[in-house]
């Protein structure tokens, strides 16, 4: 009996739902037709949009930037006020400027740059029945962005890739010139350390050698002596080398430490002209800020130390030859490791619009919208 009756009330209530539907049908159609023909309208009046794609590679020769290392990077070139800062730095033109940041307010850039994986989570899956130290990282990154006019695209595509050039090679000069510096710091206390016990250790060393110098005046037959007249063998004898043995030992063992001190303060010497490099560096470029181009005052505050620099010496020499491994890391990284590869592709056509979807998607929701407002209405009415 309750089955029969939950039946019935179904088909009332399906009953009256019709109802109010073919009630209102008028409404529900005009409503549905209004937006359909809306979506129709707006959708043929949308602009043209051009779309640019690149593909900015951080290395051709399989160098690697771990996850953890894109992450800091990517801190920086996601910044929208960063890269503002660079444009207003790179484009000297204010009107083009001025059309480049107009293009740029609607894109965020953390979703306009996508990270390149080496390996896919498929790869990684087949991967780890094989190898399970095997180890992601990033490749480069692809660069997408669209607007109505197809050069301006490629541009903001190509500034977006200089910029994260840019970042990238600047936070890898900040890393340099600040863990430089505090190992500078640190060798320079290391060395003057060991200086410090190297002289100790002579000076410890000149004593005994002055009291054996002193047992020979008092003992002059103590020359002829050999070490087997030296040793005992009973209880509580003593076994030593003869004192002219001793003094030769003596004197071998201050000429190692002094070709020890002078290891160190060749060493020393040289650590103390990098810091003076990289603290410059420091007080110019981290300490402020507010430079702008990182890379190029890099390398020129090179230039201008190597003009103050004496490389007639050995330590200058070494000096200069440390250095300048780096700064040609630098360029390299800058000028070759990160690139566009391949070159930038502009679609020749505008970027096509899924109208249909559109209307589609219009005429569906349109129908659910008015159906469900009709069904409101009429029970507000039924209230009353």
């Amino acid at each position: 009996m309750n089955n029969e009756k939950t039946n019935i009330n179904d088909e009332i209530d399906l009953f009256d739902l019709f109802r109010i539907l073919w009630k209102r049908k008028l409404f529900i159609l005009s409503g549905v037709f209004i937006i359909t023909f809306l979506s129709v309208v707006i959708v043929f009046m949308l602009p043209k949009y051009y779309k640019c794609n690149g593909i900015l590679r951080f290395s051709t020769k399989g160098k690697k930037i771990s996850l953890i290392d894109y992450k800091d990077y990517s801190l920086i070139f996601t910044d929208r006020d960063n890269f503002y800062r660079f444009l207003s730095n790179n484009v000297k033109d204010k009107n083009k400027l001025r059309l480049i940041i107009d293009g740029m307010k609607k894109v965020n850039p953390s979703k306009a740059i996508k990270p390149i994986y080496a390996y896919t989570k498929e790869d990684i899956k087949n991967f780890g029945k094989i190898k399970d130290e095997t180890v992601n990282f990033i490749i480069g990154v692809k660069i997408s962005h669209r607007c109505k006019n197809p050069e301006k695209t490629g541009e903001i595509v190509k500034l977006l890739g200089s910029f994260i050039r840019e970042s990238i090679v600047d936070k890898k000069i900040y890393d340099y010139i600040s863990s430089n510096y505090y190992r500078s710091k640190d060798l320079i206390v290391k060395y003057n350390d060991k200086t410090f016990h190297a002289k100790f250790n002579i000076n410890l060393l000149e004593k005994k050698k002055g009291d054996i110098l002193m047992i020979l005046k008092k003992y002059p037959d103590s020359r002829k002596m050999n070490s087997f007249q030296l040793v005992s063998t009973d209880n509580g004898g003593y076994r030593y080398l003869s004192p002219v043995n001793q003094i030769v030992g003596i004197e071998s063992q201050i000429a190692d430490l002094k070709q020890s001190l002078a290891f160190y303060k060749r060493n020393k010497d040289i650590e103390q002209i990098k810091i003076i490099f990289f603290r410059e560096l420091k007080q110019k470029i981290i300490d402020k800020k507010t430079v702008v181009h990182v890379y190029r005052t890099f390398l020129k505050e090179f230039d201008f130390f190597l003009k103050k620099l004496d490389l007639k010496g050995d330590i200058g020499k070494k000096v200069y030859n440390d250095l300048s491994v780096a700064v040609e890391k630098f360029k390299k990284v800058y000028n070759e490791d990160i690139r566009f590869n391949p070159p930038l592709t502009i679609s020749a056509r505008p970027v096509k619009t899924n109208k249909k979807l559109i209307i589609f998607s219009a005429f569906f929701f349109s129908i659910l919208f008015f159906s469900l407002l009709s069904f409101l209405l009429e029970g507000g009415k039924e209230n009353k």
